[in-house]
Formats: structure tokens, C-alpha cells, sequence
């Protein structure tokens, strides 16, 4: 897929579960900085179905959720999802959800209410596996694989780790386990044999609204994950480290006279 519309779903009428509405507003207004564009729960529906009615296009859709409740204008039944919903239709044809937060699904919103559907609504709707653990707090740091380090993600507490899907689709691949079960914190489970980058995307499993502000580094791992190209994520990292080796250069710099003037003075002592 050579072209990527970018959008980040934010609605101030629908409910939360971990994400809070004020970092959910620092992601959407972090996510503006690179083009995502902000739709409501009423404009995600039309984002959602227009992808769909495209099918497998030359263009991928993205949507970061930066609230952690599904609105009920993606779900076929709120009290009762299936996988006929809109939101894995939209996966099932090449497209990208990003979700940061509690168990995917868990809850499903309306302008009302909050409906708690618990951990089988993931199974029923993207056949992933409803064995969630809770672990206690801070939960457990956890370890990139190869895919999370090159998709640039920081580490993390992680609090509900998951199991690998037991049947196909999705396919599945990790991104960040703790130790020593070998529980799941992150991961993409794709929808078609082959689009091994495209799904739904699951990072950040714990409780970011109790954060007093979203670190930098959590910032840039959604954006390094919505893009998925590790060249991206290389570029950053050289880019950083130029800066450093300049700062370090220039300091040198600096020090240049200071040492010349030890110098002089040792020598005048060895002289001595």
C-alpha cells in the first residue's frame, strides 16, 4: 500500500475507560502535528465505511483511537457485537486500527452510557483471545521483540497482558511480552494472509489517564507505530544522535584553550 490517510478518533460526548479525556486530547492534539486528522464517533462511522466500500485499494486506512471505549456507530449490536461490525469489516479489507488502553472492546459507547461487555467482546469481534490477565500495579515492564524495536515503541508497565489468538485469522504478530509467563502487552493481529503489518494494532495496556502528562517517548511510539516503517524510526535515532556528537563537539570545542592552558602549566612543572 503506497498511501496512508491518517486519522485519530476523539468524541468529548463519549465515555472512557484508562485513556481519560485530557491525554486523550494530548494525543489527538500531538497526532495533528503529522497530518492525522481529528473525527468524532459520528464522522468515524463515515471514515470507517468509505474504506470499506474502497475494498482493497491502493490507500490504507488509520485510525488511532485515543479513547479506549468503541462508540456504538462502529459496532452492529452494542450490547452484543459481532464480527459483522463495522470495525472488523474496516480491518478485514487492509485497514489499520491503533488501540492504547484497556482490553480492547471491553466497553462499547453511546452518548448516554458506558455498556461493559467484558473480555469475550475481542473474541466475538476480532477473534482474538478473551484470556486476559490483570496484573497488579505497576504491572510488569515490558520487553520489546524485534518487530516493537524496530517500529520505534518505548517500553512500558504493562497491566493486561493477552494470549496468542487460538485460531486464524488473525494473524499475529508480538510486539512486547513480560517475563517469565511470556504474556502478550502488545501486538498487530492482521486480517488478511500476507498484510502481516496492517490490523489491529494493540500497545500501551495500562492506565495512561493516571499519568500527569504523556511522556515524549509514548508520544513518538504512536506515531512510529501508525507508520510501521523502521527506516522512519532508524532516521530518528541518527538524527538524535547527531545532536549529541554536535553538543559534544562544540563542548570539546570549548575545552580546547582550558586543556591548552593545563598542558602549558604541567609542562612548566615537569621543567621545574
Amino acid at each position: 500500500m503506497n498511501k496512508v490517510s491518517l486519522y485519530v478518533y476523539y468524541d468529548e460526548n463519549y465515555g472512557t475507560s484508562w485513556d481519560g479525556h485530557d491525554k486523550a486530547r494530548e494525543i489527538v492534539e500531538y497526532l495533528k502535528n503529522y497530518q492525522f486528522k481529528e473525527v468524532d464517533a459520528k464522522r468515524l462511522s463515515k471514515v470507517m465505511s468509505d474504506a470499506v466500500q474502497r475494498g482493497l485499494a491502493a490507500r490504507e486506512t488509520v485510525v488511532v483511537f485515543s479513547l479506549d471505549v468503541v462508540p456504538d456507530t462502529v459496532v452492529d449490536n452494542p450490547s452484543s457485537p459481532s464480527s459483522n461490525s463495522l470495525f472488523r469489516k474496516f480491518l478485514n479489507v487492509g485497514n489499520t486500527i491503533i488501540w492504547i488502553g484497556d482490553i480492547p472492546l471491553c466497553y462499547v459507547g453511546t452518548p448516554e452510557r458506558k455498556i461493559t461487555l467484558g473480555n469475550q467482546a475481542q473474541q466475538a469481534v476480532l477473534g482474538l483471545n478473551p484470556n486476559v490477565s490483570t496484573l497488579p500495579e505497576p504491572g510488569k515492564l515490558v520487553r520489546l521483540t524485534l518487530h516493537g524495536l524496530l517500529f520505534g515503541l518505548p517500553s512500558w508497565q504493562g497491566i493486561r497482558p493477552t494470549q496468542r489468538p487460538t485460531s486464524t485469522p488473525p494473524y499475529f504478530i508480538n510486539l512486547a511480552f513480560s517475563l517469565p509467563e511470556q504474556q502478550i502487552h502488545a501486538y498487530i493481529a492482521t486480517y488478511i494472509p500476507g498484510e502481516a503489518l496492517s490490523g489491529f494494532i494493540r500497545i500501551y495496556d495500562f492506565n495512561i489517564g493516571k499519568l500527569r502528562k504523556l511522556d515524549e517517548a509514548l508520544l513518538e511510539g504512536i506515531v512510529n507505530i501508525a507508520f510501521r516503517n523502521p527506516l522512519r524510526f532508524l532516521r530518528q535515532r541518527i538524527d538524535q544522535l547527531s545532536i549529541r556528537i554536535e553538543a559534544l563537539k562544540s563542548e570539546l570545542d570549548s575545552l580546547g584553550p582550558k586543556l591548552d592552558e593545563i598542558l602549558s602549566i604541567l609542562k612548566s612543572q615537569q621543567q621545574r
